[in-house]
């Protein structure tokens, strides 16, 4: 709580106070498991409340941070598959975070066709 004075004169003080509440950090949007197609593009949402405003960080399975927004949207290739971690942090002791995971369906490299017409019996 703060207290800032107004107006004052010798004999008394006007104050207003003002309340500063602290809200812990709490998930309204969760990531989702998502299976996509190699080159495709890879979306997970976490959306987050709390006071002051909590910060969002995305971060993938070899621990490094990969965004700080609540969108996370990136061309996936095979070697993305894996655990996404959103943690929403305001400053407080408090964070809260939840986890998605990414299957990238590999696109082959080589077709190959075979031709039975030129089977003799």
């Amino acid at each position: 709580m703060f207290l800032v004075p107004i107006a004052s004169n010798y004999l008394n003080l006007s104050f207003i106070i003002f309340r500063f509440v602290v809200v812990a950090p709490s998930l309204t949007t969760r990531p989702t498991n998502i299976t996509i197609d190699e080159d495709d593009e890879a979306t997970f949402q976490c959306i987050a409340t709390g006071n002051p405003t909590p910060k969002i960080t995305w971060i993938n399975k070899n621990g490094e941070t990969v965004s700080t927004t609540e969108t996370l949207i990136f061309k996936a290739n095979r070697t993305d598959s894996g655990k996404y971690l959103c943690v929403a942090d305001n400053g407080f002791k408090t964070t809260v975070n939840a986890s998605a995971y990414l299957n990238v369906l590999c696109k082959s490299d080589h077709i190959i066709t075979i031709n039975f017409r030129n089977f003799s019996k």
